[in-house]
């Protein structure tokens, strides 16, 4: 007797002719390791080298700073107090190399270049630096050709990594990454990961590693930044990424991938809206006092000048901690500056006419410190786009061309042999950037409700 057979019913694809897709494997079942740790690592090389960009910049930026204390300071080697006539010649030099490297940065920002240029422009500027590391021409040279470079290449990579809107950029990738390391849902801490690793922690190391500047050392530096770029761009062309579908210097319709704002649309908006005084007033206030700390706490404290880093980038804690902690609002913005305008003018009151500090090292440093958490809400700009809209292209000119104001107003006031001064009109502009940001929130007075003011 032939003994019956039990067959399996028919699966439910079966009964709707519908053929069941293979099982893709996991990527590290199919190729071992080398799969699953080989791709996260190509796809953080471009996040790692604009990394790298920003530490160089800031490493640069502060360096000029604390280099031009360290060669101003008396032959015994301390930073005793100094004349006030030292400090026309300080601000002379040094003012020729920040206005260069302000400038370059606003150019960058207008100008259009192959990256070839750009790159070109960094190895040229380090070389400059090089050549002549005591001359103001050749330095100042230098240092417009290097920023020029570095600031175009981070815009390269920001347009094309990180703000790209079809979401295939790497900013998605690398939440995406973060969300899986943390096994959590989509949520505040995850979202700023990315931000705070990869442009954060750069700029606070630039700052804290200043004291070590020197041509050579930039120079040195540079050659690892060009290299980490290029091996950037052959990776990523040869996995056709974001980097690699794209020409030198070419612009993507819509803007997809644009390293420089088009220069006729980003000087012709419709009206100056509030919202630009509000970064304008920020952006001005800053640097018309924040070059003039490290120097405060050399020449007035007698601080070293490996400390001067570290100093100045407590300045900046506050810068990405504060819109963390709050909730983005034109009112918490306006109290920030009004703080900032405060802790601004106790420092000011170190710098008495004597050189006799009238307030402690700790305090001088808690005020400092106060100031990126007032001054650090100006990063809630961005999240009130939707309610006060503005131009991201416009805004970054606005930006930097207040930046160099800034600049000549802390030139001006410590070339004069009073540095007070300075401190005093960053307060001041603070005062004008809080009145500002309570406008954007529909009063007239911090506190009191009041009609909206017009743009």
């Amino acid at each position: 007797m032939r003994r019956a057979e039990i067959r399996p019913g028919p699966v439910p694809w079966a009964r709707a002719g519908i053929e069941p897709k293979p099982r893709e494997p996991a990527p590290s079942a199919a190729k071992g390791q080398r799969g699953g740790t080989e791709e996260p690592a190509r796809s953080r090389r471009p996040a790692l080298t604009y990394a790298l960009l920003i530490f160089l910049s800031c490493f640069l930026e502060l360096g000029l700073v604390v280099d031009a204390i360290v060669r101003d300071r008396p032959l015994g080697g301390t930073f005793a107090p100094l004349g006030v006539g030292t400090f026309a010649s300080l601000s002379a030099g040094l003012g020729v190399l920040l206005l260069a490297f302000h400038v370059a940065t606003l150019l960058a920002h207008l100008l259009t270049v192959p990256r070839l240029a750009s790159s070109g422009s960094l190895a040229l500027g380090a070389l400059l630096l090089l050549a002549h590391p005591g001359g103001v021409v050749g330095a100042g040279a230098g240092v417009f050709l290097a920023r020029f470079g570095l600031q175009h290449l981070r815009n390269d990579l920001k347009a094309c990594l990180f703000d790209k809107p079809s979401g295939r950029g790497l900013r998605a990738s690398l939440r995406a990454e973060a969300l899986q390391a943390e096994g959590s849902e989509p949520g505040r801490r995850a979202q700023t990961r990315p931000d705070v690793r990869y442009k954060a922690l750069p700029r606070l190391a630039g700052f804290a590693l200043a004291f070590l500047y020197s041509p050579p050392a930039f120079a040195a530096l540079s050659a690892v930044t060009l290299a980490a770029y290029l091996r950037t761009l052959i990776s990523e062309s040869r996995g056709a990424g974001e980097l690699g579908s794209m020409g030198a210097g070419e612009q993507r319709s819509g803007g997809e991938c644009s390293s420089a704002p088009p220069l006729l649309y980003s000087l012709a908006p419709r009206l100056p809206r509030r919202i630009y005084l509000v970064m304008a007033a920020h952006s001005a206030h800053y640097f018309a006092f924040g070059y003039g700390v490290p120097i405060l706490f050399a020449r007035w404290y007698g601080f070293p000048a490996a400390t001067l880093g570290l100093i100045y980038a407590a300045g900046w804690i506050g810068y990405y901690l504060v819109s963390q902690w709050l909730s983005p609002s034109p009112r918490a913005m306006a109290w920030g500056h009004l703080t900032s305008a405060l802790a601004i003018l106790i420092l000011a009151a170190s710098l008495t006419p004597g050189l006799a500090p009238s307030t402690s090292p700790a305090l001088a440093l808690l005020a400092w410190t106060v100031t990126g958490f007032g001054g650090g809400t100006i990063f809630m700009l961005a999240r009130l786009r939707s309610a006060n809209p503005y131009d991201p292209a416009t805004m970054e000119l606005w930006d930097n061309g207040a930046n160099i104001v800034g600049v000549l107003l802390f030139l001006w006031a410590w070339g004069q042999g009073a540095p007070a001064l300075g401190f005093l009109a960053a307060a001041a502009l603070a005062l004008a950037a809080a009145w500002l940001s309570a406008g954007l929130a529909g009063v007239w007075f911090v506190g009191w409700e009041g009609r909206r003011v017009a743009e």
